[in-house]
């Protein structure tokens, strides 16, 4: 599967009118704490098991764009995706090769109608954040969309996207979780002169969970059905400052247990803003409902802030550092019994300092300290990591991998 990656890359970039970003990332990480285990977790066990303590782990990626246009710039073939390497030095049973590809086309058939279709794979790490699970997981995700846009003049468009995921895990630790779903969103788009947007639009979504035990299943359902109205913003305030947003108004249905649907609504603010030329301030907040697999709550909030900070010290040295904190409550069943103070919270800070040592090539150290914080849920779980690496990228094109978002150590 690989060589096929590599052969359709290749077939691309050697024909005209083709763009192409090629990325080499190595890195050593440290983690201290690699399932994020709990601080109640019993020592004597997880220390038999092999579980308990830090690892360092060498990692190695291959990024890549390729895009080819067709009849014109805005019909174009798009190719990208990433192949890695990780490598635990304790953890062996760790080791893992995560890869992601998409690909597809983008198309515009004269001056009314545009969209795009494509297919995407990836592979990565499951994101321990329980404490519980002990044993490598990945998961897998599958996804097709389909795009069409009636472009009523420039400014005014009609959209609907049409997608199809599939979720699947390696152990049966999630099984339960597997799903597939499919959604149809359509809406209206309005830009301005001013690279401003705002839309709006309904997205009716349906899920089922394809590997669910008859247990689980009268526990838990094994299918819902999302409706979700919903008006978008970006707003170019100024020429140092954008602002975006999003509000949503969401329902859920379940198709047996109907003491589990609910609605709640959904917003977000995103802040960006050029403070001088050489130092960036972002802010972004969100609400949003999750779903829940605790068999005595119907759903969870999710409220979080994130600051962000990016200074390009030098002409080749760049620092940056964020901080997130997020609070996630749960919404008990009326019939249930209550969860005891029902509330996480989350607190996660992260820095980087990236040094370019030539045009292509730059040295970068990030990391990042987590901790959460789950009250009469239970104990807590801490985490740290810090990485060292370069990173080399090739484009054909100047300004291609920044465009892109290759270019975010550059």
């Amino acid at each position: 599967m690989k060589l096929l990656y590599a052969l359709a890359l290749l077939s691309l970039n050697v024909q005209a009118g083709s763009e192409l970003v090629l990325q080499l990332d190595s890195s050593l990480r440290y983690e201290s704490n690699p399932f994020f285990l709990s601080k109640n977790v019993d020592a004597g066990n997880v220390e038999e098991i092999g579980v308990r303590g830090d690892d360092r782990v060498l990692a190695n990626d291959v990024r890549f764009l390729a895009t080819h246009a067709l009849d014109s710039p805005e019909t174009r073939l798009v190719f990208e995706g990433q192949l890695g390497q990780r490598d635990y030095a304790r953890l062996e049973r760790l080791n893992h090769q995560p890869h992601a590809y998409r690909a597809g086309l983008e198309w515009r058939q004269g001056p009314l109608w545009s969209g795009a279709v494509f297919h995407s794979q990836d592979k990565k790490m499951f994101d321990y954040q329980d404490g519980f699970l002990t044993t490598r997981e990945l998961v897998h995700r599958t996804q097709d969309q389909l795009t069409v846009s009636l472009n009523v003049t420039p400014d005014f468009a009609i959209p609907v996207t049409v997608t199809e995921k599939r979720v699947t895990y390696d152990t049966v630790n999630n099984a339960f979780n597997e799903s597939k779903d499919h959604s149809v969103d359509a809406g209206v788009t309005w830009r301005s002169g001013t690279t401003s947007k705002l839309g709006s639009g309904l997205r009716l979504n349906n899920v089922r969970f394809t590997n669910r035990t008859s247990e689980q299943i009268a526990n838990l359902d094994e299918q819902y059905r999302d409706q979700e109205l919903y008006l978008d913003a970006d707003w170019q305030y100024s020429v140092k400052t954008r602002l975006g947003g999003r509000v949503a108004a969401l329902r859920r249905e379940y198709a047996s247990l109907s003491n589990l649907n609910f609605s709640a609504t959904t917003a977000s603010l995103a802040i960006d803003h050029a403070y001088s030329p050489k130092t960036n301030v972002g802010f972004e907040a969100w609400s949003r409902p999750s779903g829940s697999v605790n068999v005595a709550a119907r759903y969870s909030t999710v409220r979080g802030a994130q600051l962000a900070l990016r200074w390009q010290a030098t002409a080749k040295t760049r620092l940056s550092m964020q901080v997130a904190v997020e609070s996630e409550r749960f919404q008990t069943l009326r019939t249930a019994r209550p969860l005891p103070s029902p509330v996480e919270d989350r607190i996660r800070v992260g820095a980087s300092v990236v040094v370019a040592l030539s045009r292509d090539l730059s040295f970068y150290v990030d990391g990042f300290a987590q901790e959460l914080s789950r009250g009469d849920l239970g104990a807590g779980s801490a985490q740290q990591t810090l990485s060292a690496g370069l990173e080399y990228t090739f484009e054909n094109v100047t300004g291609l991998a920044e465009r892109s978002g290759l270019g975010a150590r550059r």
